[in-house]
């Protein structure tokens, strides 16, 4: 996964992420939050755990979050 991986931004604190899996538009997963908590939607392999914890630390940061 890019760090320019594509994002689809939904009401009630859903994110749609590309996970680019062999290529972009195949495949996603969702970040879903609420508040202080927020949960990763994914049925992909471990592989995809490191990239999508990077693009939520990238969202937080982006929302003023450390």
């Amino acid at each position: 996964m890019s760090q320019h991986a594509r994002l689809q931004h939904y009401d009630y604190g859903i994110t749609c992420i590309d996970t680019e899996l062999f290529r972009p538009g195949l495949a996603c997963c969702y970040l879903v939050q609420q508040g202080d908590e927020a949960a990763f939607i994914d049925t992909g392999t471990r592989n995809s755990v490191p990239p999508l914890c990077l693009r939520y630390c990238m969202r937080l940061k982006s929302m003023g979050c450390h």
